[in-house]
């Protein structure tokens, strides 16, 4: 499954400049007409492990450094994005667990998934990680399955 990121779901810190708001802790999947076929895909979220995949994250991280040309004009924002992006490297290169727990949310017309209410470790994953490395003009997220393990890879 390959799944655009929108500049509405990444990190305040990294949105363009035509986005308000810090963000939204929920990723647009799809439309809500094909909730069967997204719940099925995520095997109706039961029994279920999802992981990011560390060596990705540091890969994309880099990709994402050498593109802050290619869209900040400035050498002190370019700076600032070069930090912002080094000091993720720094925390989480000493992790060992990318494990996360993942639910549905839809509203009227839409279809989402975000870190389960109520699990910390997968929040903070989330939100300190997944959400503050893609650039959404430059990013996307592949979920790669096998049986019950979803794997998830930044890729641009």
């Amino acid at each position: 499954m390959i799944i655009s990121i929108p500049d509405s779901f990444v990190w305040k810190d990294i949105k363009s400049s035509q986005t308000s708001g810090a963000g939204e802790a929920k990723l647009y999947i799809g439309s809500k007409n094909e909730e069967l076929v997204h719940d099925a895909y995520f095997n109706n979220f039961t029994n279920i492990t999802c992981t990011f995949d560390k060596a990705n994250l540091i890969a994309h991280i880099d990709r994402m450094i050498a593109e802050i040309p290619n869209f900040i004009r400035t050498r002190q924002e370019r700076v600032l994005l070069e930090t912002y992006y080094g000091n993720l490297k720094n925390e989480i290169n000493p992790l060992t667990n990318f494990s996360f727990a993942l639910e549905k949310h839809t509203d009227a017309t839409r279809y989402y998934i975000r870190p389960l209410s109520g699990n910390i470790n997968s929040k903070k994953l989330w939100n300190d990680f997944f959400r503050k490395i893609p650039i959404s003009q430059y990013s996307h997220l592949r979920i790669d399955r096998n049986g019950t393990q979803y794997t998830f890879y930044l890729e641009s």
